[in-house]
């Protein structure tokens, strides 16, 4: 739980993994904004970690997401990506740029972190570079389902883009239809 530490409301970091540890806390008078000796948050930290109920219920008890990255605060979890996104959170372009190539790289499990942003017409990802980005590396990763997705919410194809060091710059389209000819697409059969 976290504790109290000194009269300046600072905190002590320990995990907050129930709702009943939340409860606790508030009844002991704790300020569920105040910072921890390392600077933040119960929520902050909680993302890195806690159920989403829990986080759910943080929020209904007045935990702001004040200075929280939508993606990048939840970096390793995407369900609590996704939850962020959904608490209205809008990344920032750089943000995207810096959390998306790892994510990618997970192939399947970026899928839902990707569909909440297309499902944001706000933030017009489906527009933007970091999405052409997100395609190109798809597609030099073979990640077919990423690559169906983005193509699917009609991600622009006609960017060129470097595939490498001595690669020449080519679109998105031109590399998936040179990746056609190593046949890398086709399901395999067995026989």
């Amino acid at each position: 739980a976290w504790i109290k530490t000194d009269s300046a409301g600072r905190t002590s970091d320990a995990k907050i993994l129930a709702v009943g540890d939340v409860e606790r806390l508030l009844e002991a008078g704790l300020d569920i904004n105040a910072p921890s000796a390392t600077g933040a948050t119960a929520m902050q930290q909680a993302l890195a970690y806690a159920p989403l109920g829990v986080l759910a219920f943080m929020r209904q008890r007045g935990a702001r997401l004040d200075g929280i990255e939508a993606l990048a605060a939840a970096r390793q979890r995407t369900e609590a990506q996704i939850w962020l996104l959904d608490q209205g959170l809008e990344p920032s372009a750089a943000e995207i740029a810096d959390v998306l190539p790892p994510l990618i790289k997970q192939g399947d499990v970026a899928l839902p972190v990707l569909q909440a942003l297309l499902s944001a017409p706000a933030l017009g990802f489906f527009e933007s570079d970091n999405a052409r980005r997100a395609l190109a590396q798809a597609i030099q990763e073979f990640q077919v389902p990423v690559v169906h997705l983005l193509v699917d919410a009609s991600v622009g194809l006609d960017a060129s883009t470097v595939w490498g060091e001595g690669q020449p710059a080519m679109t998105a389209l031109e590399r998936a239809k040179a990746l056609v000819e190593y046949d890398i697409w086709r399901p395999c059969t067995s026989a």
